[in-house]
């Protein structure tokens, strides 16, 4: 005999284990891809920061800069869109593992967007930032 929360708590360690293992490769899968955007975009930039001073020179607006920049994300974001077409495709076997969640559930797709989305745009920032600062006048020395 013992209390019926000794025996629930024995029943749910198995999913519980499995949920923080599953939940840890999930923030080293988010964190690998902050830094392979991070890059990236870090990158792109380096490489186009003479026609970014170029364009600045002559009085280009700084968002041009920001719009130059925030194109390189389309890949990504078609990326994970089709996961979340691939992830509601799948749904016979998720339902298996999902609960309380529905296969389909566009809240639980929707947060996932939006965190990519945000990840992707703090992972951008500080190269964002450094693109702004560009000296045209140095960029233009160099040339």
């Amino acid at each position: 005999m013992r209390p019926l929360a000794d025996a629930l708590e024995d029943r749910l360690e198995g999913p519980r284990q499995i949920a923080l293992v599953a939940s840890t490769l999930g923030v080293c899968a988010l964190l690998l891809a902050v830094t392979g955007l991070g890059g990236i975009v870090a990158y792109t930039v380096s490489q186009r920061t003479k026609e970014i001073g170029i364009r600045l020179a002559p009085g280009a607006r700084p968002a041009y800069v920001v719009t130059a920049i925030v194109r390189q994300f389309r890949v990504p974001i078609v990326g994970a869109i089709a996961g979340c077409v691939l992830a509601a495709a799948t749904r016979a076997i998720l339902s298996r593992e999902l609960f309380g969640v529905s296969p389909i559930d566009p809240l639980a797709h929707g947060g996932a967007l939006l965190l990519f989305a945000l990840v992707s745009a703090l992972a951008g920032a500080p190269s964002v930032r450094r693109a702004l600062r560009v000296d045209p006048i140095t960029t233009l020395r160099h040339e």
